[in-house]
């Protein structure tokens, strides 16, 4: 349509020059004329021109911006950190803290030096040791290594409770403790050689669901 209004205009334009020449009264006529009978250059042009679409079609919404998010500390897609995190459980008027130290991955000579009668790991399997640091809070008291759960997750999807055998601070020699009291001790474990060091410490107080901790 721009080229059809531009071609108007110059018609009046021309008309205009001319009635400057013969005189004022031909003016209003003349420019009469030419907007009832448009030239054939406009006609043409208005013929051969699609008609404008009136319907604006919408911007495109650009894609949004794809989001990250971070797994909640201590789930098993973002584990905690032995030496670093500690996790707290909290059952009504009840707070027990848990803190994972580094193990010991291969305590084989540290098992069978503390008591001759402790058997030595299977074929294959290789004797851990976890320090675990367990903090009490609350009206009663606990017994760490009754109230307190630890399990090893393999890479390969397997879990592994606790062994047994005589080890130096178990966690088992631990009493209770009370509002404030803080005890650490050892917790054994017989896992598959070719699984560690690597996959996670799960850790559960009274049968909660779980917390984990990276056992790289």
């Amino acid at each position: 349509m721009r080229k059809t209004r531009w071609a108007a205009a110059t018609a009046a334009v021309m008309i205009v020059t001319l009635a400057g020449c013969t005189g004022g009264e031909v003016l209003p006529k003349r420019l009469a004329e030419v907007s009832e009978q448009p030239s054939a250059v406009q006609q043409d042009e208005a013929d051969a021109e699609p008609a404008a679409d009136t319907d604006e079609q919408p911007e495109a919404s650009p894609d949004p911006e794809p989001t990250t998010t971070t797994a909640e500390r201590g789930t098993r897609d973002n584990p905690a950190t032995p030496g670093v995190d500690v996790a707290s459980f909290t059952t009504g008027a009840e707070e027990v803290e848990v803190e994972l130290g580094t193990a010991t991955w291969d305590a084989d000579e540290i098992v069978a030096l503390e008591n001759q009668f402790n058997d030595p790991p299977a074929d294959g399997m290789v004797y851990v040791l976890l320090p675990v640091t367990v903090s009490y809070h609350g009206p009663e008291s606990m017994l760490p290594w009754i109230d307190i759960d630890v399990t090893f997750l393999a890479d390969d999807g397997r879990s592994y409770e606790s062994a047994w055998a005589v080890i130096p601070d178990d966690l088992q020699d631990v009493n209770d403790i009370y509002d404030g009291g803080t005890a650490t001790g050892n917790i054994l474990f017989e896992l598959p050689v070719a699984q560690v060091p690597g996959g996670l410490w799960g850790v559960s107080y009274n049968w909660s669901d779980p917390l984990w901790w990276s056992a790289a």
